[in-house]
């Protein structure tokens, strides 16, 4: 079972996510995209908003440029809020939010009912949580990144620049 891993901003415009016994995951801002530090086997990681019309995340191996994963809506999507998560292996979740502030939003699948993973209110942020279907998820730096930036400039928009 994965650990569970906490979600906050940092003062300077990005965020971290901590877990017991993982090295912490930081999104520093650099120059309009944030720089992935911290994270287990990642290396040089760097998170971007997504051009052109849909808005969402991209999350990039930055010496090659190659997409490790993305956010998006569906296109003409009704229910709002609804956003899909892409991996480079083809797996496509879908992040729903349930509830207001105090509810939770639920990365599903379609190969098992129920949740991946929770995010959770916290003091200080948000808690991601695995579910028992999440303990087949193999690793979860390159989702938990993701979504922790999606749930996060939900509520507010992340800065990408120091000020």
């Amino acid at each position: 079972m994965h650990p569970d891993r906490s979600v906050a901003r940092l003062p300077e415009g990005g965020f971290e996510i901590k877990a017991a016994g993982r090295t912490t995951i930081r999104a520093h801002p650099s120059d309009g995209s944030w720089r992935i530090d911290g994270s287990e086997g990642a290396g040089d990681w760097l998170l971007e908003r997504a051009s052109g019309e849909a808005s969402g995340f991209v999350l990039l191996a930055s010496a090659g440029r190659e997409e490790i994963g993305r956010t998006m809506p569906l296109a003409g999507a009704v229910e709002a809020g609804l956003k899909f998560l892409l991996l480079d292996d083809g797996r496509l979740f879908r992040i729903v939010r349930r509830g207001t502030r105090e509810g939770v939003f639920e990365l599903l699948g379609w190969e098992t009912p129920g949740a991946y993973l929770e995010a959770r209110p916290a003091a200080t942020g948000w808690m991601l949580v695995a579910t028992a279907a999440g303990g087949g998820l193999v690793d979860l730096t390159a989702i938990s990144i993701l979504m922790a930036a999606e749930i996060l400039d939900t509520e507010e928009p992340l800065r990408s620049t120091t000020t």
